[in-house]
């Protein structure tokens, strides 16, 4: 008598697991293949300088959670300005230094009061875009990070904000 929820593995279904494990890993290493060597994809969501009632600013962020940015209008995508105690242009200079120092991150566009960096991350290669601008009163550089991908960044953009916030004390 046959045992009804007694069922034979044969080495048919064993042939079969294996097939679809192993076309599962060739997937997996393809994804991560593909992010590793095309770092760049998306196009660039840098805002550059835009000027509001007079005063220059950073692009405002889009609803997506994946911004942050000094001067957003929604309070969960809103941080403070980096304060700064020295010239304008110096400050920005040493923001600069510090941006160049951060694993990931590399300046693109960089002048007396705006600064236009990349950050990429190291597994899956996604690209965010970090900009910085000196405020009108110069007193403060208003700071912006978006993602490039994606809706969510997983709180990606406030934590870079937060670290180039600490390595940058005191230099600023």
């Amino acid at each position: 008598m046959v045992n009804a929820a007694y069922i034979p593995i044969t080495d048919t279904h064993v042939t079969h697991s294996m097939k679809y494990i192993v076309t599962l890993v060739v997937l997996v290493v393809i994804v991560f293949a593909l992010r590793h060597y095309m770092p760049v994809l998306g196009s660039s969501v840098a805002t550059g300088v835009t000027v509001i009632n007079g005063v220059p600013t950073l692009g405002a962020c889009p609803s997506t959670p994946n911004c942050q940015h000094s001067e957003a209008s929604q309070a969960d995508q809103r941080v403070e300005r980096f304060p700064i105690t020295t010239a304008p242009d110096v400050a920005i200079a040493s923001l600069a230094r510090v941006v160049e120092a951060m694993p990931g991150m590399s300046v693109v566009q960089f002048n007396e009061t705006y600064l236009y960096a990349t950050h990429t991350s190291s597994l899956m290669r996604f690209v965010d875009d970090v900009e910085f601008l000196v405020s009108d009163d110069n007193s403060s550089i208003q700071v912006r990070s978006a993602s490039r991908l994606g809706k969510s960044d997983l709180g990606a953009n406030a934590k870079r904000i937060a670290s180039l916030r600490e390595l940058a004390a005191g230099k600023l």
